[in-house]
């Protein structure tokens, strides 16, 4: 099933776009390998440093094991000599990311763009990452001096603490042994504070755990600033060529909660396809620190006639949204409720509560009102029919049929067939019924092939109004899917999960271990098993002893367990 369908037309340069396009996917892959590689770099100078300063505080321990007052100095003399190490390392290692990072996003252009002027975009990218201000009013260094104070003030408070709160209760333990007192439980856990292994530990804790540790705020600046030195640089790079149209804002398949990304990677605000804007300028990228998103460049031949009469403003798309989207982009839910009585204006989205709280009070809207009521439906559902539906007219003409209906009130909104085996097209007027997020819609169509649902079929599954998409065998089969809002705009999952299990299926076909028809009858049900485990998704199948259950039962228990979990791993390596 297939809701639109994108060609390039034929011209000198089609190969040049393909081979950019090929090259964009790929550059986003290295820099995934490469956030991941200098995140753990990153990771090993704090826990060696952990190592280090934990080691180095039990060195002062007395005859008892524990730390004395007057050595406190001197032990947060050296603690601070170590973390000046880790400023030192640090600092070379995010120099040499960013280097690689802007690097790697000049590389689709190679051939396209100058090389000259590719080595200087990207030393750019790295000078405006260098000096880049932010909302805050602060820069790279300033953010660098931060970890760096927070350190000092998180470890050196640890130790201090420790160490006075152990001498103030030894002098009070000492008080009552010599009154000839017991000394309490409470004291007693005081002084064993001060002990050099405990203390060594808190300063560790204190360095790597938790969010807001200095290790934590170092990794969000170490994932922000190589991001941003690869996208200015593949922006820079990308708006050179002659054919640039826009870009596309692209959501990581690690990207969380819905939020304000979002909006930007669906919302055609430019009349130029969802998620895409005209220039570097107009581009809302990076909407926030420690982004997992991405742009890749739009060429103009690829923006239709469709996309132009599908322009809309952030707010009416917004106001067409499901609630979970609304709130992640929103936040407050009275800004919410806001947007559904229309009081919220475009450029207040993200102004935050506080200040449009003072906002609509002068003007003598009452905020207390702003209250979110959740509307009650009764769930009407006719999935029986409609699988008997498309299944009996799929036997009788061989072709894929569907039906979708609105679950809050099993309204029929879509019958049809588009007299194909493979596939089912909708009209602009049924894909934009379909994204309107004030519906739940049930979309039911049959498999001639009786194989699972496919990626065309989970793209469509996961438009706002689409509660659930269910794919129905001619052999009793059902696949049925609830998809990620956020699946749509992910970048590279469609190529990263068929190769991944495309990767763990040849070999088995190689070994023997599986024909060719049983790797095509499981496939994309493997693909879905991973992605469902992946929280993409979720997936349920029903197999009725049709061919995809019946292939599953030949190849038994162990090889697909196998399967999925290479699959998987796989998949997960490629994000």
């Amino acid at each position: 099933m297939t809701s639109k369908l994108y060609t390039l037309a034929h011209n000198p340069r089609t190969v040049t776009r393909s081979t950019i396009k090929r090259a964009s996917n790929q550059a986003r892959a290295n820099m995934n390998r490469l956030d991941r590689a200098a995140l753990g770099d990153l990771e090993q100078i704090y826990r060696n440093a952990a190592a280090n300063i934990k080691n180095t505080i039990e060195g002062f321990a007395g005859i008892d094991g524990n730390l004395r007052l007057n050595n406190l100095q001197d032990i947060q003399a050296q603690v601070n000599t170590l973390l000046g190490q880790i400023s030192n390392t640090r600092e070379a290692l995010l120099n040499n990311n960013l280097e690689q990072a802007a690097v790697l996003g000049t590389q689709p252009f190679t051939g396209a763009v100058n090389g000259s002027t590719l080595v200087r975009v990207a030393d750019d990218a790295v000078k405006f990452t260098q000096s880049f201000m932010s909302k805050d009013g602060l820069q790279l260094s300033d953010r660098i001096w931060r970890l760096d104070n927070h350190a000092r003030e998180a470890v050196g408070g640890a130790i201090q603490n420790a160490v006075v709160q152990g001498h103030s209760a030894s002098q009070a333990a000492n008080e009552l042994l010599n009154r000839g007192e017991p000394v309490t439980a409470a004291l007693r856990n005081k002084i064993n504070n001060a002990n050099a292994s405990t203390v060594g530990r808190s300063a560790s804790r204190a360095l790597l755990t938790g969010q807001g540790s200095p290790r934590h705020n170092a990794m969000r600046v170490f994932r922000t600033e190589i991001n941003r030195a690869h996208g200015e640089a593949y922006m820079a790079s990308g708006a050179e060529d002659e054919d640039f149209g826009g870009w596309r804002y692209l959501l990581s398949p690690r990207h969380p909660e819905p939020d304000i990304c979002n909006m930007h990677a669906r919302v055609n605000k430019y009349g130029l396809g969802a998620g895409v804007y005209p220039s570097r300028q107009r581009t809302p990228w990076p909407a926030h620190p420690n982004t997992l998103s991405y742009v890749e460049i739009v060429f103009k031949d690829e923006i239709t006639a469709d996309d132009k009469a599908e322009k809309i403003n952030r707010i009416d798309w917004l106001k067409q949204q499901p609630l979970n989207i609304q709130r992640g982009v929103l936040g407050a839910p009275q800004k919410v409720a806001a947007l559904r009585k229309g009081l919220l204006a475009e450029n207040e989205i993200e102004t935050p509560w506080r200040i449009l709280k003072k906002r609509f009070e002068k003007k003598g809207i009452f905020t207390a009102d702003l209250k979110l009521v959740n509307p009650v439906s009764t769930a009407v559902t006719h999935t029986d029919e409609a699988v008997k539906y498309v299944v009996d007219n799929g036997l009788s003409t061989g072709n894929e049929h569907l039906v979708a209906f609105d679950q809050a009130t099993g309204k029929e909104l879509i019958k049809k067939t588009s007299h194909a085996v493979n596939y089912v097209s909708f009209t602009l007027e049924e894909v934009s019924l379909i994204r309107r997020g004030d519906r739940s819609i049930a979309l039911i169509h049959n498999h001639p092939s009786s194989t699972s649902l496919s990626y065309a079929d989970l793209k469509v599954g996961a438009h706002p109004g689409s509660a659930i998409i269910t794919a129905a065998g001619h052999d009793g089969a059902i696949f049925s899917a609830r998809v990620s809002s956020n699946f749509g705009t992910m970048a590279n999952v469609e190529q990263n999960i068929n190769r991944a299990v495309t990767d763990t299926i040849w070999p088995q076909i190689n070994s023997g271990a599986l024909t060719r028809e049983q790797a095509s009858a499981i496939h994309s049900h493997v693909q879905n098993v991973v992605m469902h485990r992946s929280r993409y998704m979720d997936y349920e199948a029903t197999f009725n002893n049709g061919i995809v259950g019946k292939t599953l039962n030949d190849l038994g228990d162990d090889i697909m367990a196998n399967i999925y979990t290479e699959a998987e791993t796989l998949f997960n390596e490629a994000l």
